[in-house]
Parts: structure tokens; C-alpha cells; sequence
């Protein structure tokens, strides 16, 4: 989890995957195996502990909260993918997956969104000659240009709204007298 209720870490750890900054023997399962010791899935104890908390609030109001996932993905090839086929395109195809989840509401690819901000040439991944192979100086692109895996890690983040399960009701319509009712929702995301 990169962010749950809006609380986000003091440093993110995707800042490194974006710059391309990473020890030659990283893992994503190494970030995996550190989520894993927090009840939340964060990397960092204060902010885990923050979560926590507003948790309890969320529960306590009868509400609830979203948040925002990052997904490390290592150890592809270079060559996943097409530009040709649009429907054979690995971000398209990442993506579809993603969308493809109860509330998830957006889905970026390396540092997507952020990208629409900047320059060209300080939004692009300068192909360079490292350990005498080809790589990228960064890695914003988030390990796929043009549809194709670079064989940098992928880095996909996804937000997931709060879901719908409230213990509040809330405004909605009833159809058998088309007049507006307060009613508690009880879909869930399984």
C-alpha cells in the first residue's frame, strides 16, 4: 500500500524505482516481504500506526476509506508486449486488469499522471549503457514504452475509492415512488 485515507509515507519508497536508483540483486519480493510485517501493508511503522488510526475513526463513524496500491513487478524481459496491437499492448493489458477490480478508479503506469506535468525531456527514460547492457537512466515509464516490457521493474499504482459498505445510510432514490430516501448500501468488494 502506498497510501491508506490519504495518509502517505515520509519517503516513498517509489521515488528509487522512478529514478532507477536499485541494487543490482533487487527483488520486488523483498518490498513484499517488509509489507507483510505491517498490519496495513506499509513500509513505514509511523505512518502504519496513523492508518491504524484513522481506521478506527472510519469504523467508529461507520465509514469508510480508500486508498491508493503500487505494484512492483521484477524479473521480466525485455520484449513483453506490442505496439502494433492494441489489444496486445502489456500497459493496456495491465491496466484492463486493474480496471477490472470493484473500485478501483485509476490506474497509472511508472509515474503516469506526474508525467503530464513535466517536459519532455524530463518526463522521458534516457537509454544509457549500464553493467555493459542497455538500460535507462530512470524509470519513469514505469518499465514499459510503447507497450513493450524494458526489463526495468514495472510499477503500477492503482486508487481504490472507499468502498460502499457504509454503516451510515446515505441519499439515494427509491424507484417504486421515484422519491429520495436515506438507505445504507451493502455491496462489497470481495
Amino acid at each position: 500500500m502506498e497510501s491508506i485515507g490519504g495518509i502517505y509515507p515520509k519517503d516513498n519508497f517509489a521515488k528509487s524505482l522512478y529514478e532507477n536508483n536499485l541494487p543490482n540483486n533487487f527483488s520486488a519480493q523483498s518490498i513484499a516481504n517488509e509489507a507483510d510485517k505491517s498490519e496495513v501493508r506499509v513500509l513505514e511503522k509511523e505512518q502504519e500506526e496513523k492508518i491504524i488510526r484513522k481506521i478506527k475513526t472510519a469504523k467508529k463513524n461507520g465509514d469508510t476509506l480508500g486508498g491508493n496500491i503500487i505494484v512492483v513487478a521484477t524479473g521480466l524481459p525485455v520484449g513483453l508486449g506490442t505496439y502494433m496491437h492494441f489489444d496486445k499492448k502489456l500497459d493496456a493489458a495491465i491496466a484492463f486488469e486493474f480496471m477490472s477490480i470493484n473500485a478501483i478508479k485509476g490506474v497509472e503506469i511508472g509515474s503516469g499522471f506526474n508525467s503530464a506535468d513535466l517536459f519532455g525531456s524530463k518526463s522521458h527514460d534516457e537509454i544509457i549503457i549500464k553493467n555493459n547492457e542497455f538500460s535507462r537512466k530512470t524509470n519513469r515509464a514505469g518499465g514499459i514504452e510503447g507497450g513493450i516490457s524494458t526489463g526495468l521493474p514495472i510499477i503500477v499504482k492503482a486508487a481504490m475509492k472507499p468502498i460502499a459498505t457504509l454503516m451510515q445510510p446515505i441519499e439515494t432514490v427509491d424507484l417504486n415512488g421515484m422519491k429520495s430516501v436515506k438507505a445504507r448500501r451493502n455491496e462489497a468488494i470481495l
